[in-house]
């Protein structure tokens, strides 16, 4: 049996349609796998769902094998990519999948009903899915921040690029001209009151932080990196086998190697499993 690596490396695809024989052998390779020879009955509710636009659906058939490390995505809605660079290179991020070199899925419930019109069921080789506390990445930073992370980091990147211009696709770029940002800052050539204004500071963590950002005591980054901590915004880092409990109308992501079934082919391709392996 040729492994996953194989199908992809041959053509060098992102994602290549593959024959429900060619997926019943490959699902052996994932952890859902062995949640079913356990003799756990796989939960709908605790499935991973992708939905692809149609206007995105050139080479996407009923079965699929992808590869999220084939390409490096940038934010689809979002004015620039700065959060998108930001959480896939912070080190309080480094546990979680790099987001652009992602899927971006959610529980069934996470995916609007005007989404649902191509959905398929993801069926990852590797276990790590990281899940945000609400059905967005953009609404998941409430706690801390006064408008969704699209517009917090548009006025972000425009406050920044009044001092210096801004990398928004290359972190190492990126975290220099912060630098130079807080070195003209630091020396009163410039300086605003934009995080005041657009984090939250109903508690005094927040309050503290921002202070010190303003008398330059923590730099620019460093208070992103406490805003922005996936601990104190309650994400999570799941062990993902099938029968992991996700929490309900979630946002989740992935890097791994992927199984991408078409939702209404899921259950014959249950039935031809059980029929294999059973």
């Amino acid at each position: 049996m040729k492994n996953y690596d194989n199908f992809l490396l041959e053509n060098n695809n992102y994602v290549k349609a593959i024959e429900l024989s060619e997926v019943v052998k490959l699902f052996k390779l994932t952890p859902m796998f062995e949640t079913m020879m356990k003799g756990i009955n796989l939960d709908f509710d605790n499935l991973i769902y992708r939905n692809v636009h149609p206007n995105f659906h050139d080479g996407y058939k009923d079965y699929n094998i992808i590869d999220p490390s084939k390409i490096t995505r940038k934010s689809a809605w979002s004015l620039n990519n700065i959060y998108n660079l930001f959480f896939s290179n912070s080190e309080n991020w480094n546990e979680y999948p790099k987001r652009d070199n992602s899927l971006i899925c959610a529980d069934y419930d996470g995916i609007s009903e005007r989404y649902r019109h191509n959905m398929y069921i993801v069926v990852p080789f590797e276990r790590d899915i990281a899940v945000s506390p609400r059905r967005d990445i953009w609404i998941s930073f409430y706690k801390n921040i006064v408008d969704d992370l699209g517009h917090f980091f548009k006025k972000f990147g425009n406050t920044v690029e009044n001092v210096t211009i801004l990398d928004d696709n290359d972190w190492e770029k990126f975290k220099i001209q912060l630098e130079r940002y807080d070195e003209k800052r630091s020396n009163n050539y410039y300086n605003n009151d934009f995080f005041s204004e657009n984090i939250k500071q109903f508690n005094d963590d927040n309050k503290d932080m921002v202070e010190k950002w303003k008398n330059n005591n923590i730099t620019t980054l460093e208070l992103l990196d406490f805003i922005f901590d996936p601990k104190r915004n309650e994400f999570k880092l799941l062990d993902y086998d099938g029968s992991t409990k996700l929490p309900n109308l979630s946002e989740i992501w992935l890097d791994s190697k992927s199984l991408l079934i078409k939702e209404h082919e899921f259950p014959k391709f249950i039935a031809e499993c059980q029929k294999v392996y059973f």
